[in-house]
């Protein structure tokens, strides 16, 4: 574990402050603490300083290590659960939708280690996770309307069956002191995939936002002064995920009991907990900074402290997410071709050719720029048509069923 940490540490993209001070550290790694002490004449002997510069380094770099063992545990069970859905693709269109969520964690946890690894670089990095939490909320909806389908192959009319005879829904508490209960037909499902989807396309905006600021000089992690962007970006980002989640929810209470033989509860904490706890996780943190909670140390400003932090809460936290994705979205869920019939267990051999395939399949976002004309688009009809996914099976049903294994 020595060496392993003395690597580490002489991988580090700063440079130690001087050529005593790393040979001092190297020895600290290697020998253990004994040798940093003074044992006589000859030995290197600590300022107080160096001691606790060199505490700062390994401290560093075992969280660095510990950081990359839990972001390598969960890419490995993350990739090893979307080859079998791959293998056994036997529900495209929905399975489109659960590999796409699944993906969530590799690209969290390498990204999030990267980030420590080149925290210089770290908000360029940030870029991607940040895009791709706002997608995964977008699916998760789409993934919930496909489920819809089992009363109708239409998503509207199978919504229009589900909703019939319902009394109106009540907004959460405290919402439903303030605003009247919600009326359950297409307009509802309609606010309900634009609420969620503003927010697929408000995200990276403001990602971009902050990276070229951050570039400037002018975004300033945890500032809120009017002078900074980071207080607007955090806004805007509170106000959009807020609008994405209670939408969500909202589409959830309205459907959880036609979507139990579906087991949602399970997939939907799971989503919502990763999402929504890591960026009020992340807001958090940033408030920390902004009251000297989190201060510099050692080569670190407290921005870096508070980006590090950040990335190495992620990387432990996709890790249990990655075992509750095995559990939530299992591939006997979807092993055959009807979404009641009993589900069948076996696995089919797992064959690079089909992989490639299916997978292609999974990266077209065709249905995702489908439901975006739709929704947002000049044209939209006040009548709620067919979801992009929907339309794209409609249109690929010869392709799909040729990924089929």
């Amino acid at each position: 574990s020595r060496a392993f940490l003395a690597l580490a540490f002489l991988g580090r993209t700063s440079p130690p402050p001087s050529g005593r001070l790393e040979r001092a550290a190297l020895a600290c790694t290697l020998q253990g603490p004994a040798s940093c002490a003074p044992a006589g004449p000859g030995s290197i002997e600590f300022t107080k300083e160096e001691a606790k510069h060199t505490n700062e380094m390994r401290l560093d770099s075992l969280s660095f290590i510990i950081a990359g063992v839990c972001a390598f545990l969960a890419l490995a069970l993350s990739i090893a659960q979307i080859a079998v859905h791959l293998a056994n693709y036997k529900r495209p269109s929905l399975q489109r939708l659960v590999v796409r969520i699944l993906l969530m964690v590799p690209i969290y946890a390498v990204d999030s280690w990267l980030s420590l690894r080149f925290k210089g670089i770290s908000h360029y990095l940030d870029f991607a996770r940040d895009t791709y939490e706002a997608f995964v909320i977008y699916t998760f909806l789409m993934l919930l309307l496909e489920f819809l389908k089992h009363y109708d192959d239409d998503v509207s009319s199978g919504v229009d069956k589900v909703f019939e005879g319902r009394a109106p829904l009540a907004h959460p508490w405290p919402f439903r002191r303030c605003f009247p209960p919600i009326t359950l037909d297409r307009s509802f499902l309609d606010s309900c995939v634009r609420g969620t989807l503003q927010y697929s396309l408000i995200k990276p905006i403001t990602a971009l936002c902050a990276m070229i600021l951050e570039s400037v000089g002018l975004y300033d992690v945890g500032s809120f002064s009017p002078g900074r962007g980071y207080l607007y970006i955090s806004l805007i980002d509170n106000v959009s995920v807020f609008f994405a989640l209670y939408y969500l929810i909202l589409f959830y209470l309205a459907t959880r009991h036609a979507l139990t033989p579906f087991r949602p509860l399970g997939k939907f904490i799971v989503i919502k907990s990763v999402i929504f706890f890591s960026f009020w996780q992340g807001f958090i943190i940033s408030a920390l900074v902004s009251l000297g909670t989190i201060q510099d140390v050692g080569e670190w400003t407290a921005d870096e402290v508070a980006t590090g932090l950040q990335n190495f809460l992620i990387c432990i936290e996709m890790l249990f997410a990655a075992i509750a994705h095995r559990y939530v979205f299992s591939f006997e869920e979807f092993a055959t071709t009807s979404l009641m019939a009993h589900p069948d267990a076996r696995r089919a051999k797992i064959e690079f050719p089909a992989l490639y395939r299916n997978f292609r399949d999974v990266m077209s976002v065709r249905d995702v720029y489908l439901d975006t004309k739709m929704h947002f688009g000049r044209q939209r009809s006040s009548r709620p048509s067919r979801s992009g996914s929907e339309a794209l099976l409609s249109e690929s049903q010869k392709s799909d069923a040729g990924g089929m294994i």
